[in-house]
């Protein structure tokens, strides 16, 4: 890919305040303003905003450049108090006794962390700097909202229309209680709503062929919450439609789903992931746990969820604090799972991906900017806004220069979609630098300037690191349609010891359909490890080879990719984040960068639930359909429990392996690649094809004695049975099912064969993607549920 020729510089812009236009770069910071060498952090902003008399989270996205609501805003409670993770070294007791201290009866404590020395913390937003401040403490970090598929819907929505509907306005009351659904049992089955993703993934026919109904096995969700709406259904109106199990369920499933944490509030989106499950696996065990107030938080309540038994768990979070470079704590934590109590993982790849609409590039995604390696320049004069910018007078600081060819560009110039005058959007903004938490030396900040009638750069908005122990940026900010916006990312220090420039990332986790166009597409395709690129935006666990991360297609066109899909592939350039260390050190880097490739499997989304998310008037009546890879990841696990009912002895490792080795190509009713294969292969943009049940089944090994047979439940939808052997891999070719004597079998040997563990960084992570089915080098153990203890 080759970059548009430079744009010239305009030249100095006019300071926004009331103070004079700065002058050279050389002129000394004014002695009044703060240490301009001091790092400047999110939290730091929060709590001068604070100061300032910011007190809601409308008031602190006017100040600080995160969004007023959703995804990357701050979290508060009814008193104004922020929620915030507070970080240490050394005695964890003394740290917490100087946090209470400082904090006294203007917050609380309100947890410690077992897989980190941290806290999370509710507090004053004007005591953040305070906190980070006490001996010991090495960072504070404020909690931002993470992001889901109704986030991402929401972003799609008002890129179409402008605004949402009124029903999506409010998560719960009388706005959506006239668009209740019919929840009734029909007269030809026990539940209210067909189970649509039957069909396309092939369940109905693994259930009969096989007798098995996920009886035995345990799905554990990770989601914002469970049991906070109840309109226009409740948890209670779910089971008696048959859409979840508990008691009164007219299906005869009775046993209820066991929510381990729901405290963080949300759109009970995993509520309806859990109907979704149910509908594929209806004798599965499902386990409730909410996302937390971080991912720290989260990482807390997957380790409850193995504690309570979980086989399989599966989330649709992504936290925009996670390392880009690294697999993070959730990812760390994913890995224990794994390799220590045996638990499949699975996780949405994301809902970020977008298309440029116009120019030479159109049609290729560009959601995401990288480079291999930081190229230092220096920053234009129009940087700095004026005396009170801490930029101001700086001669240490530099810019990244986004060309990657003989010239020097200290921006990267977007061209906004749409005509001038429309709505704002908001860009959500997740960037990262190539240093592992707990050992980041880089302070750094991005800029945006929209370019006015005579080209001229004014001051949009800045965002700023997280904070320790965190490499990365968030925030977010408005932009006008039809506008030209310059994004530079600005170097405040670094460590000049280094034996190399770091890699940095940007992307746009959220609102990147706002933008028709970018000026620098990179020289190198996604996968090079060397380079620019442009468009691989599966953010840290979604993406890291921690999970099985799952790509969106729709139930009733399985062979379109939806375009939302984020795209792989990531790179990673250190080892894991420690778990449970009382004194993290930086992780050391990797020999070499490695690129893993994901979104690993496709499955489908847009399938019925009684409530959640896009209420639809048909002549049936309304009808809820829930999008995005936040719907197709618990169909995955679904399936992957009915794999794990027949055949109990499979371990995480093979189940995954089988899962992508009997994926749907796109010869054979699977999702077709829209993108230049050159560019993004099937394998960073929906894995090995769509999941079919019956295909997995068929590969998994017999069960001895047989699995369980299948509980009451609806009927199967019959359709015709294709040829076991129609399973093919990712690209079309036929899977070898043969046994170590070549002789076939239509199934994985029980005994033989070598595996390399997926996602085992120690032992070399390997991509996904479409590699070949293998078996376990060590014998099958008989899996112990509901016995495993968080520690191992």
């Amino acid at each position: 890919m080759t970059a548009a020729p430079a744009v010239a510089d305009p030249g100095p812009v006019a300071d926004p305040g009331p103070v004079a236009e700065p002058g050279p770069a050389a002129v000394e910071p004014d002695p009044s303003q703060p240490d301009p060498v001091q790092p400047e952090t999110l939290a730091d902003a929060l709590a001068a905003a604070a100061e300032a008399g910011s007190g809601t989270a409308e008031e602190f996205a006017d100040a600080v450049a995160v969004p007023a609501e959703g995804p990357g805003s701050v979290v508060l409670d009814g008193e104004g108090r922020i929620s915030a993770t507070v970080f240490w070294a050394g005695s964890g007791e003394a740290v917490l006794d100087r946090v209470r201290e400082t904090i006294g009866d203007r917050g609380s404590v309100a947890s410690v962390s077992t897989v980190a020395p941290a806290a999370e913390v509710w507090v004053e937003p004007v005591l953040l700097d305070d906190l980070r401040a006490l001996p010991g403490v090495s960072g504070v970090t404020p909690a931002l909202r993470p992001a889901s598929s109704r986030a991402a819907l929401t972003d799609r929505l008002e890129a179409v229309h402008g605004s949402l509907p009124a029903a999506l306005e409010s998560r719960s009351g009388t706005a959506e209680t006239a668009l209740r659904p019919s929840t009734a049992a029909t007269a030809s089955a026990c539940r209210a709503l067909p189970v649509e993703t039957d069909v396309p993934l092939r369940s109905d026919l693994a259930r009969t062929a096989y007798g098995v109904d996920g009886t035995g096995v345990t799905i554990g969700i990770v989601s914002d919450s469970f049991a906070h709406r109840t309109a226009p259904t409740s948890w209670d109106d779910d089971v008696a439609a048959g859409a979840l199990p508990g008691p009164g369920n007219p299906c005869g499933r009775t046993a209820p789903v066991t929510l381990v944490s729901d405290a963080a509030g949300g759109a009970d989106e995993g509520r309806a992931m859990a109907q979704l499950v149910h509908g594929i696996a209806p004798g599965a065990k499902i386990l409730f746990a909410d996302e937390g107030f971080g991912d720290f938080a989260m990482a807390e309540n997957i380790m409850k969820l193995v504690d309570a038994g979980a086989d399989i768990i599966v989330d649709d979070i992504s936290w925009f604090q996670e390392p880009y470079f690294q697999q993070g704590i959730i990812s760390a934590v994913y890995e224990r799972a794994r390799a220590e109590h045996g638990v499949l993982t699975i996780a949405a790849a994301g809902n970020s991906n977008a298309t440029a609409t116009q120019g030479p590039h159109a049609g290729t995604p560009l959601s995401s900017w990288q480079t291999s390696a930081y190229r230092p320049m220096e920053c234009p004069a129009w940087v700095p806004i004026g005396p009170h910018d801490p930029l101001y007078g700086r001669t240490d600081i530099d810019c990244l220069d986004f060309d990657s060819g003989p010239g020097e560009q200290p921006y990267d110039l977007l061209t906004m979609a749409g005509a001038p005058g429309g709505p704002e959007r908001v860009l959500t903004t997740a960037a990262s630098i190539g240093e592992p938490m707990f050992g980041v030396t880089t302070d750094y900040e991005l800029r945006f300037y929209e370019e006015d009638a005579s080209g001229a750069p004014q001051p949009l908005d800045r965002i700023l690191m997280f904070g320790a122990p965190y490499p990365g940026a968030v925030g977010g900010f408005e932009v006008k349609p039809g506008t030209k916006v310059r994004m530079v990312f600005i170097r405040r220090s670094f460590d000049p010891s280094a034996s190399a420039a770091p890699a940095v990332f940007i992307g746009f986790a959220l609102g990147a359909t706002a933008i028709a166009e970018r000026q620098f597409m990179g020289d190198a395709p996604p996968a090079s490890p060397v380079g620019d690129r442009v468009g691989a935006v599966t953010l840290g666990h979604n993406g890291d080879g921690s999970a099985l991360s799952v790509a969106a297609v729709p139930w009733d066109a399985p062979a379109q990719l939806r375009p939302f899909s984020s795209l792989g592939p990531n790179t990673l350039l250190f080892d894991r984040v420690p778990v449970g260390d009382p004194a993290p050190a930086p992780a050391a880097p990797l020999p070499a960068p490695l690129t893993v490739s994901a979104p690993n499997v496709a499955s489908v989304d847009g399938a019925r639930t009684t409530f959640f998310n896009v209420p639809e008037n048909t002549p049936d009546g309304i009808v809820y359909r829930f999008t995005g890879t936040s719907a197709a990841a618990p169909t995955v696990a679904a399936v992957a429990a009915l794999g794990l009912s027949y055949a109990p002895g499979a371990t995480a490792d093979e189940l995954r392996a089988a899962l992508a080795e009997t994926a749907r190509g796109a010869s054979i009713g699977g999702p077709v690649n829209p993108y230049d294969p050159a560019l993004f292969p099937d394998a960073h943009v929906f894995g090995s094809g769509l999941v079919d049940a019956n295909a997995l089944l068929a590969a998994l090994p017999a069960p001895n004695p047989p699995g369980p047979g299948p509980g009451p439940g609806p009927d199967p939808v019959p359709v015709p049975d294709p040829d076991d052997s129609d399973a093919r891999r990712g690209s079309g070719d036929p899977v070898d099912l043969t046994n170590a004597s070549g002789s076939p079998t239509g199934r994985l040997s029980a005994t033989g064969g070598t595996e390399t563990p997926f996602g085992a960084l120690g032992a070399g992570l390997l991509a996904l993607g479409a590699a070949a089915l293998v078996a376990a080098a060590r014998s099958r153990r008989t899996r112990g549920r509901g016995h495993r203890s968080a520690t191992g």
